[in-house]
C-alpha cells in the first residue's frame, strides 16, 4: 500500500492508480460529506440561504480544483512543499503500522502539526497523495464560516455575506486550500481565534477559553511567529481599545501575554522565537529575509540588512509596497506572476475598501474590532520585513487576507450606506448566541 516507486516525487502520477480510484475517491467523498455536515452544524438553522449557498460553493470550487491541480502537476509548481508533507506523512503512517522508525523531521520539527494531518490520512486510507488536499478543502470552507461570523458579529449581516463571499471565491484562497500545504490551517486558526475571543468578550465561559487555547496550540505547531504575533496583538488590543483605564489595561494585557507564552513554553511549545531579545529577533528576521530573497521575482536580499532597527525601518517602506501591492502589474514577467495579475487588480479594489473599513474601526472601534485590526497590522509589518520575493510574498499575504477582507466588507457596506453611526460596531447579543458554534 505504501510501496515507494520511482515516481514518488512526481505529483501528477499516482503510486497505484487502481488503489487511488477504489480507495481514494470514496474517502474524498466521505471527507466532503463530513465537511458539509460540519458547516451545517456551525451555521444556525435560521441563517439566510445565501450564506449556506456560499459555503457549498466554496467547498465545491475547491473540491473541483484539487484534481485539476493534482493531475496536471500544477500543485507542485504552486506549493513545492507538498513534497515534504507527502514523504513525512507516509513515513509516519508506516511507523504507526510498525514498518519503520518515526521520521526524524516530524519528531523534531517545531511546526509539526500538518505532518500529523498527512500521516493520519495516509494511515487510514493508504498513500493516496490527493486525499490530504480534501482536508484543506474543508478547512477552506470552514474559514468562510468564521469570516462570516466575525463580520456579522462586529458589523452586520451584509458585511458578513460580503466577507464570506470574498474568502470563498478569491482565486488565491481557493488555490492554497486546494493544495497539500499548511497555509489554510493558519488562515483557519487565526480567524477561529478572533471569533472565539469575540464570544469570550461577550460572555466569559469555559468553551471559548478552551477553543482559544486549542487553536493557539495548533497555530504554534503550524507557524510559531504567527502565533506569537496573535498573542501580542491580543494584549495590545486591551491597551488600545479602552482609553479610560489605560494603566489597568496595560497590566492586564501584559499579564495575559506573559501567561499565555509561559503556558505554551511549559507545555512544550518553546522555541527561539519565545526567548529571543529584540536584537536577536531582528537577526533571525534578517536571516529569513536573506533566505526568501532568492530566485526569480526577488526584490530584496543583497545589500539589504534588517538586522538592526535602522536597517529594518529603512527597508520597511519597500517591503510594505511589495507585500501589499505585489506583484506590481508593470513588473509581472514570469507565467506565475502574470497568472496572479487579475487577482492583484481585484485585491487593489478590496484593499481600498479595507482602508475605509479600517478608518471607521479606528474612529469607533471596541476591543473586538481592535484585535482584528492589530492582528492585520502586526502580521503585515512582520511579513513586510522578512519577505524578499514576489511569489513568496504573494503566498504569505494570504495569511492576512481574511482579516483584510473582513475590513473590506465593512468598507464596501459603508460605501453603499455612507453614514451609519457607531452602533454598527456594537455586536448585538443575539448575533453571538445564534452563532456560538
Amino acid at each position: 500500500m505504501f510501496e515507494i516507486t520511482a515516481n514518488w516525487y512526481d505529483p501528477s502520477l499516482s503510486v497505484d492508480p487502481f488503489h487511488d480510484l477504489v480507495i481514494g475517491v470514496p474517502f474524498a467523498l466521505l471527507m466532503l460529506y463530513g465537511g458539509v455536515r460540519l458547516g451545517r452544524a456551525m451555521l444556525p438553522r435560521d441563517v439566510p440561504s445565501m450564506v449556506w449557498k456560499i459555503f457549498l460553493a466554496a467547498i465545491a470550487l475547491r473540491a473541483l480544483a484539487v484534481p485539476v491541480l493534482h493531475f496536471t502537476g500544477l500543485s507542485l509548481a504552486f506549493g513545492p512543499d507538498e513534497k515534504s508533507f507527502n514523504v513525512v506523512g507516509s513515513q509516519m503512517a508506516r511507523h504507526w503500522q510498525g514498518l519503520e522508525p518515526f521520521p526524524y523531521r516530524a519528531d523534531y520539527s517545531a511546526e509539526r502539526f500538518f505532518f500529523y494531518v498527512n500521516g493520519l490520512v495516509y494511515y487510514l486510507a493508504g498513500y493516496v497523495k490527493f486525499l490530504p488536499k480534501y482536508i484543506n478543502v474543508i478547512v477552506g470552507g470552514v474559514t468562510t464560516i468564521y469570516t462570516y461570523k466575525i463580520a456579522r458579529a462586529l458589523f452586520n449581516h451584509e458585511s458578513g455575506v460580503i466577507a464570506m463571499a470574498s474568502v470563498a471565491f478569491l482565486p488565491s484562497l481557493v488555490l492554497w486550500s486546494s493544495l497539500n500545504i499548511r497555509d489554510p490551517w493558519a488562515f483557519l486558526a487565526v480567524t477561529a481565534i478572533v471569533w472565539e475571543l469575540i464570544r469570550l468578550r461577550h460572555r466569559v465561559s469555559l468553551g471559548p477559553i478552551v477553543a482559544v487555547l486549542v487553536w493557539l496550540a495548533i497555530l504554534f505547531n503550524l507557524r510559531q511567529p504567527t502565533a506569537i504575533i496573535v498573542v501580542g496583538s491580543l494584549g495590545m488590543s486591551f491597551v488600545v481599545a479602552r482609553r479610560e483605564h489605560i494603566h489597568r489595561n496595560i497590566v492586564v494585557g501584559l499579564t495575559l501575554c506573559v501567561m499565555l507564552l509561559l503556558g505554551f513554553h511549559f507545555l512544550g511549545f518553546s522555541s527561539r522565537h519565545l526567548t529571543a531579545s529584540p536584537a536577536e529577533a531582528l537577526q533571525m528576521m534578517d536571516a529569513i529575509h536573506q533566505e526568501l530573497s532568492k530566485g526569480s521575482g526577488a526584490y530584496g536580499g543583497e545589500g539589504e540588512d534588517i538586522s538592526t532597527a535602522t536597517g529594518a525601518l529603512t527597508w520597511l517602506p519597500k517591503g510594505l509596497t511589495f507585500f501589499l501591492l505585489g506583484p506590481l502589474p508593470w513588473q509581472a514577467e514570469t507565467p506565475l506572476q502574470l497568472t496572479a495579475l487579475p487577482e492583484t487588480l481585484i485585491w487593489y479594489y478590496l484593499l481600498y475598501h479595507a482602508m475605509i473599513g479600517l478608518g471607521f474601526v479606528i474612529r469607533h472601534g471596541r476591543i473586538d474590532a481592535w484585535l482584528l485590526v492589530l492582528l492585520a497590522i502586526n502580521l503585515t509589518l512582520i511579513f513586510s520585513l522578512v519577505e524578499g520575493n514576489v511569489g513568496t510574498a504573494f503566498r504569505h499575504r494570504a495569511q492576512v487576507l481574511p482579516l483584510y477582507l473582513i475590513l473590506a466588507s465593512l468598507g464596501i457596506y459603508l460605501r453603499r450606506a455612507p453614514r451609519p453611526g457607531p452602533p454598527l460596531l456594537r455586536p448585538h447579543p443575539s448575533r453571538l448566541r445564534s452563532h456560538s458554534a
